[in-house]
């Protein structure tokens, strides 16, 4: 009798060893089954159907485990329900990392996206009919690292970024990138968020870059002064750095307000050398209608220098220009373009 608790003691041990024997043998299977034939097609296309109840839809051809808590997915797709054409992003393979104790939390799973190759369509992200006024299940909170991103003709380049969402917002923030257009090279930092509510994509941004990566974006946006100015401009040195704040619009209208500072050193306009540059730039387009301003244009030559403020309305063929100057006139009325249209 007294051996009997002791027994029973052992009978209980040797049952949970052997169950939790049995768990290993079976998630080890599930992972090794996972990770080679890849997660089932049937288990697949309920996970899809559970995210893309909100106004994006998912798609992916095939994922498979690549460790405990990684998915490496195939042709992933990202659709703006609701928007006909090509989708907003699309990747050949990413790796997903996966976090289960954020989902115990109530947050959302993912930890981290890392894609080596991705083109993205921010045109195709408009959309002018409703959208859903329920926000996200969870809160979002990962990271993401992108080897090369084609965007508007532009590459980015080792592309990392924080993602953190709540409600309707979603933030962009820590961006950090390299800029590749045409042979010219830059960099490009700061944050945005998208307001899914207010239909808009608002952000500052840190750029070290040649305005003429920019054309590409500018011809995209149909802003064919800009790129006449920006053609205007040659950097002979380090590639100016500026500050910028913008919104965007998420209808077809796409209307935007671009704000921002600039400073180059070393450059020429209309063929005029410069020892430096600076000022800011302001481009409005509200209903087709564009409004460009130059404000607090500081122009230093050997000889003197200039203060220069000008706007222009290409639709009404208007332009407001005023200046200061005390270099060489014949420099000064070609910079102006006393000869040539402005």
């Amino acid at each position: 009798m007294p051996d009997r608790p002791h027994a029973v003691r052992r009978f209980l041990w040797r049952a949970a060893r052997n169950v939790l024997f049995l768990v290993v043998i079976a998630v080890g299977g599930l992972l090794f089954y996972g990770s080679t034939a890849g997660i089932p097609e049937c288990l697949l296309q309920r996970v899809l159907a559970r995210l893309n109840q909100g106004s994006f839809a998912i798609d992916i051809s095939g994922a498979r485990l690549a460790g405990l808590a990684q998915l490496e997915v195939s042709d992933l797709s990202l659709f703006r329900k609701r928007v006909l054409g090509a989708p907003l992003l699309e990747s050949p393979t990413a790796t997903i990392a996966l976090s289960p104790l954020a989902w115990l939390r109530g947050r959302s799973a993912l930890a981290e996206i890392c894609a080596e190759e991705v083109v993205l369509r921010p045109d195709q992200a408009k959309c002018d009919h409703p959208t859903s006024k329920e926000g996200l299940s969870r809160e979002l909170s990962f990271g993401v690292r992108v080897g090369r991103c084609l965007v508007w003709d532009t590459v980015l380049e080792g592309a990392t970024f924080l993602v953190s969402g709540r409600d309707r917002t979603v933030v962009i923030s820590e961006l950090e990138t390299a800029v590749h257009q045409g042979g010219l090279s830059g960099r490009l930092s700061g944050r945005f968020s998208c307001d899914a509510g207010a239909r808009l994509v608002s952000g500052r941004l840190i750029t070290n870059l040649d305005p003429y990566i920019l054309i590409p974006i500018c011809r995209a946006h149909d802003l064919r002064f800009c790129i006449k100015l920006i053609n205007r401009f040659t950097f002979e040195g380090e590639p100016p750095r500026g500050e910028w704040a913008f919104d965007y619009g998420l209808s077809d209208g796409g209307d935007f307000r671009v704000t921002g500072d600039f400073r180059g050193r070393d450059c020429s306009y209309r063929g005029v050398d410069a020892l430096r540059v600076d000022g800011s730039v302001t481009v409005d387009r509200r209903k087709e209608a564009l409004n460009v301003e130059v404000n607090n244009l500081f122009i230093v030559r050997r000889e003197g220098m200039a203060s220069v403020a000008f706007s222009v309305d290409p639709g009404r063929d208007r332009v407001e220009f005023n200046a200061e100057s005390t270099i060489d006139p014949l420099a000064a009325m070609r910079m102006v373009g006393v000869l040539t249209n402005l």
